[in-house]
């Protein structure tokens, strides 16, 4: 291993580097290169090279065994060699910040072998090449911070990822929409499409993505309502929908997710409501509705979630009562009320929340008096707000 991450001053390699024939890892970061030595090619048994140099050589395809290679950061960078899908045994590439790489050369889909591809924050790429579904092997791809007009859409091939296990859109604020296969992205397990602003639907065949575990479409401010198939996703673990003020409603299938156990509501101001049956949603362990200023009330059947174990319901100033089910949470650990101004009572059976240690109702101006067994919570950690 050769590291010279931080020598900033400096600027150019000797010209015989290529002569370490098992240097295995080369460490540039933070150095004032420009380009690498033409001899860098020589380095036949480099697996892993970390540079934020401005150009890449066209004799980087001398390097036949290098696995990862991280050019994250400096923007003058803006192209790659056309030779690039030479690198045959590449399994990761890292270009996260080249705000200047304005194209992917075609030669990338010849990469058979990447797993994990990071363009995160290249904002000057307005498209990804035509061929990028003949990556077979890729199992990560970021194309967060791709800001303004940047991407406004992904190619219709990008079904074809069949080994796809996490998709990273964050901050694609022109993104319009997905591509209707998307669904045929069997092996995705996390899609992200947070501040996804300028989204505004999600196609009708993402029920189709039976191993989604994550869904994070916290921001997506533009999002009016989820397909009616979302309770399709039977895998599904965390679903995130943070921040989304447009979003009205929730479908009434959500009950069907079975395996979901978080559901982020926070800051849903034009929720009005939540399905009747969300109760079903027996493996539910967190649900935040902070902020949820509309929600005027809560289901009865809410007492039917067993695995509860948070319910934040701070900053929901139209909640004028709870349900008297609430008692049977059994699981229920915190309990959040915290700026509940129209909240004026507490049903009595809260006392049966025998596993509560938690209880916020600072700020809950008309709450005038607590029910009479709340002595019986005995959990409750000492400091009460």
């Amino acid at each position: 291993m050769l590291d010279l991450d931080g020598c900033s001053g400096l600027a150019s390699l000797p010209d015989n580097i290529g002569a370490l024939k098992s240097l295995r890892w080369l460490y540039l970061d933070g150095c004032s290169l420009a380009s690498l030595q033409k001899s860098i090619g020589g380095l036949k048994s480099l697996q892993s090279l970390l540079s934020r140099i401005a150009s890449l050589q066209d004799n980087i395809d001398g390097l036949k065994s290098p696995k990862s290679l991280y050019l994250s950061g400096r923007s003058e960078l803006v192209s790659l060699p056309d030779n690039i899908g030479g690198l045959k045994s590449f399994k990761s590439l890292y270009l996260s910040g080249r705000s200047g790489l304005v194209s992917l050369p075609d030669s990338i889909g010849a990469l058979k072998s990447l797993e994990y591809l990071d363009l995160s924050g290249c904002s000057g790429l307005a498209s990804l090449p035509d061929n990028i579904g003949a990556l077979k092997s890729l199992k990560s791809l970021n194309l967060s911070g791709w800001s303004g007009l940047a991407l406004a859409s992904l190619p219709d091939n990008i079904g074809a990822f069949k080994s796809l296990q996490s998709l990273r859109l964050s901050c694609c604020s022109g993104l319009a929409s997905l591509p209707d296969n998307i669904g045929a992205l069997k092996s995705l397990e996390s899609l992200n499409l947070h501040g996804c602003s300028g989204l505004a639907s999600l196609p009708d065949n993402i029920g189709a993505l039976k191993s989604l575990e994550s869904l994070h479409l916290s921001c997506c401010s533009g999002l009016a309502s989820l397909p009616d198939n979302i309770g399709a996703l039977e895998s599904l673990e965390s679903l995130d929908l943070h921040g989304c003020s447009g979003l009205a409603s929730l479908p009434d299938n959500i009950d069907a997710l079975k395996s979901l156990e978080s559901l982020d509501l926070h800051g849903c101001s034009g929720l009005a409501s939540l399905p009747d049956n969300i109760g079903a949603l027996e493996s539910l362990k967190s649900l935040d509705l902070h902020g949820c200023s509309g929600l005027a009330s809560l289901p009865d059947n809410i007492g039917a979630l067993e695995s509860l174990k948070s319910l934040d319901l701070s900053g929901c100033s139209g909640l004028a009562s709870l349900p008297g089910r609430i008692g049977e949470l059994k699981s229920l650990e915190s309990l959040d009320l915290h700026g509940c101004s129209g909240l004026a009572s507490l049903p009595d059976n809260i006392g049966a929340l025998k596993s509560l240690k938690s209880l916020d109702l600072s700020g809950c101006s008309r709450l005038a008096s607590l029910p009479g067994r709340i002595g019986e919570l005995k959990p409750l950690l000492p400091i009460l707000s």
